[in-house]
């Protein structure tokens, strides 16, 4: 091959590539999702401590041997230089995620979700603050209120039994949940419905 791409977390596939790229004339493109060392969240426990500590070596090795690194912003791309002064704009880019303006045209509003939903597109995982959205729609003064506009809250995401495991059953009427639609799809919900539901991390 001419190129190696791999994209993380998780991180082990990043250095794997590297060493493959050791033994071929295959030049490696490492994409970011989110940084190694870097990570902006504290380790919890002494192992996840002592494995950040023994990756920047890891880390710096891999980036010294990169034909191509890709970050998702900008701020990613300032905080890795801080870790490693020596990566340089030639070979260190940021390519933004998530959606541009010309996506959205000419997509079809015909949904058949139409205005009927809230949505989260994605996976409501493990770490995201799914009780809030419990304890919200729990609230009769909010149950009302999707009531009177005749609103649910749309779930699209392969993960997203997570959160219906443990949705009680008295407001189960409230949510739906897809396990998967394609690209065009998710464009046209977002478009389409009534709003999003942004869910923070915890």
């Amino acid at each position: 091959p001419n190129y190696i791409f791999v994209s993380g977390p998780p991180f082990f596939h990043i250095l794997l590539a590297c060493f493959i790229s050791q033994f071929t004339t295959a030049k490696l493109v490492v994409d970011y999702r989110d940084l190694w060392v870097g990570d902006p969240y504290r380790p919890k426990t002494i192992k996840s401590y002592l494995y950040r500590i023994m990756s920047r070596p890891v880390e710096k090795f891999i980036l010294k041997r990169a034909y191509a690194v890709n970050y998702i912003s900008n701020e990613m791309l300032r905080d890795q230089k801080k870790i490693y002064p020596f990566i340089s704009n030639s070979n260190n880019l940021h390519i933004s995620t998530g959606y541009d303006d010309e996506d959205l045209q000419n997509i079809n509003n015909a949904s058949r979700y139409s205005k009927k939903f809230i949505a989260h597109i994605g996976n409501a995982d493990i770490d995201m603050n799914l009780w809030d959205i419990i304890n919200l729609v729990s609230d009769q003064e909010v149950q009302h209120r999707l009531d009177e506009k005749s609103l649910k809250f749309l779930f699209v995401g392969l993960k997203n039994r997570i959160l219906e495991e443990i949705v009680p059953n008295d407001i189960r009427h409230y949510f739906h949940f897809i396990d998967y639609v394609p690209h065009l799809e998710a464009l046209q919900l977002m478009s389409d419905c009534k709003g999003l539901l942004l869910l923070g991390s915890n």
